[in-house]
């Protein structure tokens, strides 16, 4: 994330991103996969009320 040169804040917000992605399976990010991230992301619309844009997480491809 240093490389890409973004904030501290940014870089902490993203590392919380993660944690929270992974508490909610139980599961270390490493063995989760792209049916989770969109499983997660339907949990964040309906169960979080959070917008669907604010759910996005970037997938590699």
């Amino acid at each position: 994330m240093e490389m890409r040169n973004l904030a501290l804040n940014t870089q902490l917000s993203y590392l919380q991103q993660v944690s929270l992605f992974a508490r909610h399976f139980g599961k270390s990010p490493d063995l989760l996969g792209r049916e989770d991230i969109r499983t997660y992301q339907v949990y964040l619309t309906n169960e979080k009320s959070c917008r669907p844009a604010r759910s996005t997480l970037r997938i590699p491809t």
